[in-house]
């Protein structure tokens, strides 16, 4: 058994699909604890819980695959295998381009396009949990 440093005591309470925690003991300048406890998680049907106070989502690691690179070209996604690394950042084996995103992106001139990486909180917002890891996304420009 895995002694922990310090012993949270927190309970929960569920109410419909909003999650309320509480502290059993006083709580005395945590401020983790006094996090949990301001915060008003939601849950839904995807394992993920949305804090309303700090606007974060947490989700199961297990959801999200990070073997793949996404691009978005005009709105339209494409899955790419990601290659496979070591330890020491050296790639052990790469794949093949599909051929659509190949033709897509030699269809990409540089001057009619403008290229920018998503990562995080707005790659999620705007393509769910496939942009988690992030979005190479191309636009075209006006």
């Amino acid at each position: 058994m895995v002694r922990q440093k310090r012993d949270f005591h927190l309970t929960y309470t569920k109410k419909d699909d909003t999650i309320y925690f509480s502290a059993t003991e006083p709580v005395e300048n945590d401020s983790l604890i006094q996090r949990f406890l301001d915060s008003r998680f939601t849950t839904n049907t995807q394992n993920k819980l949305h804090d309303f106070v700090s606007d974060y989502t947490y989700i199961d690691k297990n959801l999200v695959k990070d073997r793949y690179t996404i691009y978005a070209i005009e709105g339209e996604v494409f899955k790419q295998r990601a290659a496979v690394v070591d330890g020491y950042g050296l790639v052990r084996k790469d794949y093949k381009m599909s051929r659509r995103l190949r033709k897509r992106l030699s269809e990409v001139k540089s001057d009619d396009y403008s290229m920018s990486i998503l990562r995080g909180k707005p790659a999620y917002k705007k393509y769910g949990l496939i942009g988690l890891n992030g979005v190479i996304e191309f636009v075209r420009k006006k």
